[in-house]
C-alpha cells in the first residue's frame, strides 16, 4: 500500500510529478483521503494530468483485455512429442549404414 508522508509540493499545491508518481496508488484507492483530495484538486486544474490519467487507465484496460482474450496454448499430444524426440535422436545420431552418415575414421 502506498503511504506518502507528504507531497513535495510547491506553494501552489502538488506538482504534475507528484501526480504521476502516485497515479497507481490513486487509481487503486490506496491514498489517504487528504492525499486523494490533493490529487483531485490538481486534476481539476491540470488538463495534462487528466489526459495522462485517462491514457493510463486506457492502457490498464487494454492490458487486462489482452490477458482475458489470450487463451493458453493447447498441450502438444504425447505421441507427437515422442515422434519429434525420436526424429531428433535419429538426426543427431545417424545410423552408420545411412547414406547421410558421417564417414568413420
Amino acid at each position: 500500500m502506498f503511504n506518502p508522508s507528504t507531497f513535495k509540493s510547491g506553494p501552489d499545491g502538488i506538482t504534475c510529478r507528484d501526480v504521476i508518481e502516485t497515479l497507481m496508488a490513486y487509481i487503486d484507492g490506496e491514498l489517504s483521503p487528504h492525499d486523494r483530495a490533493e490529487i483531485e484538486k490538481h486534476l481539476s486544474i491540470c488538463r495534462s494530468c487528466v489526459n495522462y490519467l485517462e491514457s493510463y487507465r486506457a492502457s490498464v484496460r487494454a492490458a487486462a483485455e489482452a490477458m482475458r482474450s489470450h487463451s493458453p496454448p493447447t498441450p502438444m499430444p504425447d505421441d507427437l512429442v515422442r515422434a519429434i524426440l525420436k526424429a531428433r535422436n535419429t538426426f543427431d545420431r545417424p545410423d552408420a549404414s545411412s547414406p547421410n552418415a558421417p564417414p568413420t575414421p
